[in-house]
């Protein structure tokens, strides 16, 4: 039974983090530009190249995370 609860909490975790990175993925992809905040709160926009390395991160988690 103790191998059976945590598989099902592993797979519970594996699919919070597909959600998870399947609404950042989508995020990411419909936003113009993405930004961080400074050590005064200010927006810095981040280089595109970045932004394509943020989104090429996700889509190797969803991979990972989802099995698609």
């Amino acid at each position: 039974k103790d191998e059976k609860a945590k598989q099902r909490e592993q797979e519970a975790e594996l699919n919070k983090k597909c959600i998870y990175a399947k609404d950042q993925l989508r995020q990411y992809e419909d936003s113009g530009y993405l930004y961080q905040l400074d050590k005064d709160g200010n927006r810095v926009i981040m280089p595109d190249e970045h932004r394509v390395a943020a989104i090429n991160d996700l889509r190797t988690q969803i991979k990972k995370n989802c099995g698609s």
